[in-house]
C-alpha cells in the first residue's frame, strides 16, 4: 500500500504521471479519546479484517489480447465471461498484466512507451500511468531478452518488473521509489516468459521458457525455494497466480489458458474466443472488502 509522491530520477525505476491516487498506506490516527470503545471498535474491526482476509472470493483470470482490443474476465469456478474496458489506446499494445486483490486495481503494462496503467476494475475508469525510466524499460528498437510480464506484491502494493535484458527482477513502490534488484545465481535454463507473486508464500512465481517450460517459486532474496516442469505445451509469454486455489495460468501452445497446479499438473483449458491470442494474463480472488 502505497501513496503518491515524485522520487529522484536517479534512485526510481518509474515517474508518476498524476491522475487518481492509488490507495496507499494508512497514517496513524490521532489518539483516541475513549480508549474503551476504541478498543471495542479495534476489536470488532480485526474480526472483520481476518474474516475478509481468511474467506477465498471468486476466483478471476483476467488476460489481454495480442492486439490489445479487449480485457477479458473468466470467473474461474462458474466459467462466466466479461469483456472489460481495457483503457488502452490505438497505438498500444498489452505486454503485462497484475490483479491486486485488495483494491480490485488491474495493472497493465502498455507498449510502445513503456507505461504501466492502473485501471480501476470496479468503476471502469483510469487512475493513472507510471512511466518506466531505462532501468526496466526498452530503449527504442531494443528487443527484449525476456517477457515484460509485471505483477503485484498485494500486501504492501510493490510492483516487480522482468529485467528485460537479464534474468532478474526490479522491485519498486508505486511512490516510484526503488527497493530493490534481485538477481539469480543459477536460473533454469531458457529466458523469463512470466511473472506472479504466491501472496501466501510472499514469494515471486517465476515461468522460464525453457523445453519444457520451468515454474519456479523464488525468494526475494533471488533463491529458488521450489521449481517443477510443466506437463504441457505452453506458450510462455505471461502467467497468472492465484495463491489462495494454487493454480497458475498460462497461455497453452494450442491458443487456449491452461490452469496448472503447483507440481505442473494441467488442472484445466480455458478456451478463448476464435481469433484471440492472449498476450499478457493476470489471476487472483476478487476482493470482498477493498482496502483505500
Amino acid at each position: 500500500c502505497a501513496g503518491i509522491s515524485l522520487a529522484a530520477r536517479s534512485v526510481s525505476p518509474v515517474e508518476s504521471a498524476w491522475h487518481e491516487p492509488v490507495p496507499g498506506p494508512r497514517e496513524p490516527r490521532a489518539v483516541n479519546p475513549h480508549p474503551a470503545l476504541g478498543r471495542a471498535t479495534a476489536g470488532i474491526l480485526t474480526i472483520v479484517a481476518v474474516a475478509a482476509c481468511s474467506t477465498r472470493g471468486p476466483s478471476h483470470v483476467y488476460w489481454a489480447e495480442s492486439s490489445g482490443a479487449a480485457l477479458h474476465d473468466l470467473a474461474v469456478d462458474s466459467g462466466e465471461r466479461r469483456t472489460l474496458d481495457a483503457h488502452v489506446d490505438k497505438d498500444e499494445t498489452v505486454v503485462g498484466l497484475a490483479y491486486d486483490r485488495f483494491t480490485d486495481y488491474l495493472f497493465l503494462r502498455l507498449a510502445p512507451g513503456d507505461v504501466i496503467r492502473i485501471v480501476n476494475r470496479p468503476a471502469n475508469s483510469r487512475v493513472r500511468d507510471l512511466k518506466l525510466t531505462p532501468e526496466v524499460a526498452l530503449s527504442p528498437g531494443e528487443t527484449p531478452a525476456n517477457s515484460l510480464d509485471i505483477t503485484v506484491r498485494s500486501r504492501n502494493r510493490h510492483i516487480f518488473a522482468i529485467d528485460p535484458r537479464a534474468t532478474g527482477f526490479v522491485e519498486f513502490t508505486l511512490e516510484g521509489k526503488m527497493v530493490r534488484k534481485i538477481r539469480m545465481a543459477a536460473p533454469p535454463p531458457g529466458p523469463v516468459g512470466g511473472l506472479g507473486f504466491d501472496q501466501r508464500r510472499d514469494r515471486l512465481v517465476v515461468l522460464f521458457a525453457g523445453s519444457p517450460a520451468v515454474l519456479a517459486e523464488v525468494t526475494l532474496d533471488g533463491v529458488i525455494a521450489h521449481q517443477t516442469n510443466l506437463a504441457a505445451a505452453v506458450h510462455p509469454i505471461s502467467l497468472g497466480c492465484d495463491s489462495d486455489t494454487g493454480e497458475y495460468f498460462v497461455p497453452l501452445a494450442d491458443g487456449a489458458i491452461g490452469a496448472f497446479d503447483r507440481d505442473g499438473h494441467l488442472l484445466h483449458r480455458h478456451p478463448v474466443p476464435a481469433g484471440a491470442t492472449p498476450a499478457a494474463i493476470g489471476a487472483g480472488p476478487r476482493a470482498f472488502l477493498r482496502l483505500f
